[in-house]
């Protein structure tokens, strides 16, 4: 997924969940990649520190051997 699906994709889901504020996505900054307002740009970031982390989603998708031995 490119930078930009990844951003639409976010955007699209933000929109589902926050209609009455989604016009905070409207401060997007190209050159710094980012949202201007805070709550945006906290959100833009879980979303893109979310996707980074292969094999894991809010718990690991596979068990290994740290938790198996807890």
């Amino acid at each position: 997924m490119t930078d930009l699906e990844n951003r639409e994709a976010f955007e699209r889901a933000f929109k589902k969940e926050h209609s009455g504020v989604s016009f905070w996505l409207n401060t997007w900054d190209d050159a710094e990649q980012d949202y201007n307002h805070l709550i945006a740009s906290w959100a833009w970031r879980m979303w893109q520190a979310s996707a980074q982390r292969e094999g894991y989603k809010l718990v690991p998708v596979e068990i290994n051997d740290e938790i198996e031995s807890a």
